[in-house]
């Protein structure tokens, strides 16, 4: 089981030219794979597990040299249920770097309306706004409602530890709506619309235009109570 870096490393800046077989250069001479995957951690499972015995069912042919994405919550369950041990992997800044921005970016639950929300000082009228953070200059966007914006962005950042050089989210795109549920809907709207970016649960990976396009058609659809 591995945590996956969300930014690709260059190979050749970890393996040796001298290391590599002659069969991955091409006729030119030009590597093949210039870019790697990164992991930023590793666990093995001990035992070793039958998947047989772990699923509920037999995972399809493509599972074998690509990727199948496991979507039944009670797999999912089953899987992170299992003994684990954690590998280490080699010491390199890059790995440590991006080990500190997955748990910078670790996901959370944005919180349903209720009779307090997040906030400092209770809105007048039940008033709320739907915002859209921004990690530092990256297109990674956290989207959330709450009744003090600021105040909730100071508080997600609290998280982050800054001295370690790491990125901040900041405000970026807010919207005052006239009661909680309808902050709630938007930022609902905008999940939806961004459904095929999200990473988890409040966080979209999109450029800043395709933000802006949700976000107005998630307002207009919100007003409009579609």
């Amino acid at each position: 089981m591995a945590e996956i870096g969300f930014e690709p490393l260059k190979t050749l800046d970890l393996v040796g030219r001298a290391d590599l077989d002659e069969r991955d250069f091409d006729a030119a001479g030009n590597f093949k794979f210039p870019h790697a995957v990164a992991l930023t951690r590793a666990w093995r499972f001990e035992p070793a597990p039958l998947l047989t015995r772990t699923l509920s069912r037999q995972l399809a042919m493509v599972a074998t040299s690509g990727v199948q994405e496991i979507e039944e919550p009670s797999d999912v369950a089953a899987i992170f249920a299992l003994q684990t041990v954690e590998i280490d992997l080699p010491t390199l800044p890059a790995l440590e770097a991006m080990r500190r921005m997955n748990d910078a970016l670790r996901n959370t639950t944005g919180p349903r309306p209720s009779g307090a929300g997040y906030e400092v000082n209770p809105p007048v009228g039940g008033e709320a706004w739907t915002y859209g953070l921004r990690f530092g200059k990256r297109d990674v966007w956290k989207i959330g409602w709450a009744t003090d914006v600021d105040g909730r962005c100071t508080d997600i950042n609290q998280h982050i530890p800054i001295e370690l050089g790491l990125e901040q989210w900041g405000v970026v795109l807010r919207q005052r709506m006239n009661s909680r549920d309808a902050a709630y809907d938007m930022e609902q709207r905008v999940l939806e619309l961004l459904a095929n970016k999200r990473k988890g649960y409040e966080r979209v990976h999109c450029s800043r235009s395709e933000i802006d396009s949700a976000w107005q058609q998630a307002f207009v659809d919100v007003i409009r109570g579609k």
